[in-house]
Formats: C-alpha cells, sequence, structure tokens
C-alpha cells in the first residue's frame, strides 16, 4: 500500500526521471555512433592520404627515369653530331639521329 501511495504521489516526477534517462540513454548512444563515424572518416582519410603520396613516389621515380633516359639521349646526340663532321648536320644525319632515339628508346643502340 505504501508503495502505491509513493507512486501515486511522484507520478510525475517518476515519467519526468523515466524521459530523462531514456533521453540520455539514446544522446549517449547517438555520441558513440558519431564517434565511431569519425574515426572511420580518419581512417579513410589516411589511407586515401597514404595511397595519394605512393602514387607520387611512382611518378616521382618514372620523371626521374625519363629525366635520366633523355640527359643519356642528349649526351648520345651530341657525341653523333661531335663525330659526325663537326656540327654539319644535315638531313640524313637528322634521319639518323632519329632512328638512334628510337632504337635508344626501345633500349638498344
Amino acid at each position: 500500500m505504501e508503495k502505491i501511495k509513493f507512486y501515486e504521489e511522484n507520478k510525475e516526477k517518476i515519467k519526468k526521471a523515466v524521459i530523462a534517462l531514456v533521453s540520455i540513454g539514446i544522446m549517449a548512444g547517438f555520441i558513440n555512433y558519431v564517434n565511431d563515424k569519425n574515426e572511420e572518416i580518419e581512417k579513410l582519410r589516411a589511407e586515401k592520404e597514404q595511397v595519394i603520396i605512393e602514387n607520387l613516389k611512382e611518378k616521382v621515380l618514372e620523371l626521374q627515369t625519363e629525366k635520366k633516359q633523355l640527359l643519356n639521349m642528349i649526351t648520345y646526340c651530341k657525341g653523333s653530331l661531335y663525330n659526325e663532321n663537326q656540327f654539319d648536320i644535315g638531313k640524313n644525319q637528322i634521319d639518323k639521329l632519329v632512328e638512334d632515339f628510337k632504337k635508344f628508346k626501345k633500349g638498344g643502340k
């Protein structure tokens, strides 16, 4: 009987307390959900940045290799020009240099 009387007297307070507890539980769940999503976003961002860095490293290596090839070809062309008629460039020499360059790009001389 005493419990019923207590309930009747505090009915509104009990409702408010239950609503407050449920609200707190919902907010806590939402906060945990948002934190989990933020962690996922940060992880994906870090992975994306790593992929970009790896792609840039590959591109730098490609460009360095191409630069070395071009410098070698320039040196080779200078030598060819110097050895053939002391810089007297004619159509045949240009054609020969173009052929040499094509061979060089394929990996042979």
